[in-house]
C-alpha cells in the first residue's frame, strides 16, 4: 500500500474515534438536567439505576470514604464493586458539583471503553479494519428488532415513525427480544460496568501484548504488575474479575502449549506469580463477598442450574424454541461469528475460544437471582462473537464485488437494531424522567446540615427517595428490588420497618434496636405502609417538612 493509502487508513481510524466521541458527547451532554422545577434524567435505565449509584456516592461523599456496611441495608456487608462510586464521592469532596461528579466521569469512561475495546481487537487481529468493525458490532448489538421497525414504517409511513420512534427495538419483550442495546442497558446506566469492563479490557490488552512475545522474553516485573491490577478487580467489577480468571486460565494453557524453543518454565513461573498476587489481594474481598452475601445472606440463591436461560421452564419465555430465541435476540451475528471462528487461523480460534465457552455457560447457569443479569456474562461472550463476525465481514470484503456487497449487507443487518436504539437514546424528549423535585433537593440539603454523618434514618424504600439517595446517611432498608437482586434476605428487617412505621407495640424498642435517629414520612409510607403519622407527631419533634416529606427526630 502506498503512502496515500496509509494516510487514508490513519484518517479513517481517527474519524472512527471522533464519531464515537461526538456520539457520547451528545448522549451525555444533557443526561442530568435541572429545569427549575425538577431534576430530570435522560433515560428510564438511568432513572432506575442511578438512584442506587447516587446513594453509594453520597455515602462516600458525606459520610465516610471507608464504608463497612451496605448503604441500602443496615448491618449488611458492603458486597458491591464500589470503586466507581467511590471516585465520584472523592470528586464531590474535592468540590465538584454532586451530579457532575457522576455524569462527567461516565462520559470519560464511555470514551475509554471505545478506545481500549478497539485497541484490544486491533492487537488480536492485527487489523484496524477488523477492530473498527468488531467494536461497532459489539456496541450496536441487536437482533431482529429492526424488522418491527420496518413494520411500523409500513403501518405509519411518516417522519415521526421514521425518526422519533417510541420503541426500543432491542427490547421487545412481547416477542421475546431481551438482549438490549449495550449502550442503553449497560454503558449508560451501569456505572460499575462501564468502568470495570473497560478496566478489565485494558488488563486483557496489556497481558495479551506481553504473552504474544516469545516466552523467554516475558518480564516478571510486568506479571507482578498484572497481578496487582487484577487483584483490585473485585472492588471494581466482580463479574469481570470472574471472566478474567476464565480467560487467563485458558490463555495460560495456550501460552505454555505453544510450539517454540524454551521458556516454558519461565512462562509458568510468571503465570504463577501473577495468580498468587491476584489471590493475595483479591481473596479478602472475594471471600467476604461469597461468605457473607452468597452464603449467609442469600441462602445459596446466586449460581443456579438454569438451562435455556430466558427459555428455561421457569423463565419469562418458557416454551419458546431456544435457537429461535437467540436468532430473535442476536440476529445473524451469532451464526456469522461462528462461521468466522471456523475459518479463522488456529491461533485466533484458541485465543477467542473462552468467549464462546462463556456463551455456553450462560445458557446453562444463572449467575444472579435476576434472570436478565446473565447479560453480564453475555457481554463477555459478545467480545468473541462480535470479533469473529467482523472477521467474516472483512474476509468477504477482500473478495470480488458480489461478496463485498454481501459483506456490507451482513454488517448492516448486524448493527441495524442497535443503531436504531443508539440513535433513539439521543432524543431526550422521549427519554425525560423526573428524578427529584426541586423542593426535595432543598430539603435534603437542609437535612444533611442538621443531621450527623453517622445518623441512621428510617424512610420508605422508593428507589429514588432523595433522603436515601442524596443525604449520605445510613438507611435501615432501601429499595427492596435492589436488595433482592443483590441476594439479601431482608425479610426480618422489612417486617420491623413496617412495625415501626405503624407505631405498633414494639415500635419503641425497634427504634432503639436499630439506633434510628430520624424517621421520614412520605406518601408511600402513608399509603402503602399504612404509616401512623399521628403516633410520631405526638411523641417526636418535627424538624423538617417539605412537600410530602416530614422528618421526625427520635430522642
Amino acid at each position: 500500500m502506498g503512502k496515500k493509502g496509509q494516510i487514508l487508513k490513519h484518517v479513517m481510524f481517527l474519524l472512527f474515534f471522533v464519531a464515537w466521541f461526538a456520539y457520547f458527547y451528545v448522549l451525555w451532554r444533557d443526561m442530568v438536567v435541572f429545569d427549575g422545577a425538577d431534576l430530570r434524567v435522560g433515560g428510564i435505565n438511568v432513572w432506575g439505576d442511578w438512584a442506587m449509584h447516587f446513594t453509594q456516592g453520597s455515602s462516600f461523599a458525606y459520610r465516610s470514604l471507608f464504608l463497612t456496611q451496605h448503604p441500602l441495608l443496615l448491618g449488611a456487608p458492603y458486597a458491591y464493586p464500589f470503586a466507581v462510586n467511590w471516585i465520584s464521592g472523592v470528586l464531590v469532596r474535592m468540590g465538584m458539583e454532586f451530579f457532575s461528579a457522576f455524569v462527567i466521569p461516565s462520559f470519560a469512561y464511555s470514551l475509554f471503553f471505545v478506545v481500549v475495546l478497539t485497541f484490544l481487537f486491533w492487537k488480536i487481529f492485527h487489523s484496524r479494519a477488523v477492530a473498527m468493525l468488531a467494536t461497532t458490532i459489539f456496541l450496536l448489538n441487536g437482533g431482529l428488532g429492526w424488522w418491527w421497525y420496518v413494520q411500523d414504517l409500513i403501518a405509519s409511513p411518516n417522519w415521526i415513525t421514521a425518526l422519533r420512534f417510541a420503541k426500543e427495538y432491542t427490547h421487545l419483550t412481547s416477542v421475546g427480544i431481551q438482549w438490549i442495546s449495550v449502550i442503553t442497558s449497560m454503558i449508560v446506566p451501569q456505572r460499575s460496568f462501564v468502568f470495570g469492563y473497560s478496566y478489565a479490557l485494558l488488563i486483557l490488552l496489556l497481558v495479551f501484548r506481553h504473552i504474544e512475545r516469545a516466552r523467554h522474553a516475558w518480564s516478571m516485573k510486568w506479571f507482578i504488575g498484572f497481578g496487582v491490577v487484577c487483584g483490585l478487580m473485585p472492588v471494581i467489577h466482580m463479574h469481570s474479575f470472574i471472566m478474567l480468571a476464565i480467560i487467563f486460565g485458558w490463555w495460560m494453557l495456550w501460552s505454555l502449549a505453544r510450539k517454540e524453543d524454551g521458556g516454558r518454565q519461565h512462562a509458568l513461573a510468571c503465570w504463577i506469580v501473577m495468580g498468587c498476587i491476584t489471590l493475595l489481594l483479591a481473596s479478602p474481598l472475594f471471600i467476604t463477598f461469597f461468605s457473607q452475601t452468597v452464603g449467609k445472606v442469600t441462602r445459596g440463591s446466586f449460581i443456579q442450574w438454569y438451562p435455556g436461560w430466558f427459555v428455561n421452564k421457569n423463565a419469562e419465555h418458557a416454551g419458546m424454541d431456544w435457537s429461535w430465541w437467540w436468532f430473535l435476540n442476536w440476529g445473524i451475528t451469532l451464526p456469522v461469528g461462528i462461521v468466522g471462528w471456523s475459518i479463522a487461523t488456529r491461533k485466533l480460534q484458541v485465543i477467542t475460544l473462552p468467549f464462546f465457552m462463556m456463551f455456553v455457560l450462560l445458557n446453562l447457569f444463572l449467575f444472579q437471582p435476576y434472570v436478565w443479569d446473565n447479560t453480564k456474562v453475555l457481554v463477555w461472550a459478545s467480545l468473541g462473537v462480535s470479533s469473529m463476525a467482523a472477521y467474516t465481514v472483512w474476509k468477504l470484503w477482500q473478495k470480488h464485488i458480489v461478496l463485498k456487497i454481501c459483506a456490507g449487507l451482513l454488517f448492516l443487518i448486524m448493527i441495524l437494531a442497535g443503531t436504531l436504539d443508539a440513535y433513539g437514546a439521543l432524543d431526550k424528549r422521549k427519554h425525560n424522567w423526573s428524578m427529584y423535585e426541586a423542593q426535595a433537593l432543598i430539603a435534603v440539603d437542609a437535612f444533611r446540615h442538621l443531621s450527623k454523618s453517622d445518623d441512621v434514618i428510617l424512610a420508605s424504600d422508593s428507589h429514588n427517595n432523595p433522603f436515601i439517595n442524596l443525604s449520605g446517611r445510613q438507611v435501615v432498608m432501601g429499595f427492596r428490588g435492589w436488595l433482592w437482586t443483590y441476594g439479601f434476605d431482608y425479610g426480618p428487617i422489612e417486617q420491623d420497618v413496617l412495625t415501626i412505621f405503624c407505631g405498633e407495640m414494639h415500635a419503641q424498642e425497634l427504634l432503639k434496636k436499630y439506633n434510628i435517629k430520624y424517621v421520614i414520612f412520605d406518601d408511600k409510607v402513608r399509603n402503602e405502609y399504612k404509616g401512623n403519622e399521628e403516633y410520631f407527631s405526638r411523641r417526636y419533634h418535627n424538624v423538617l417538612e417539605s412537600g410530602q416529606y416530614v422528618v421526625y427526630e427520635i430522642k
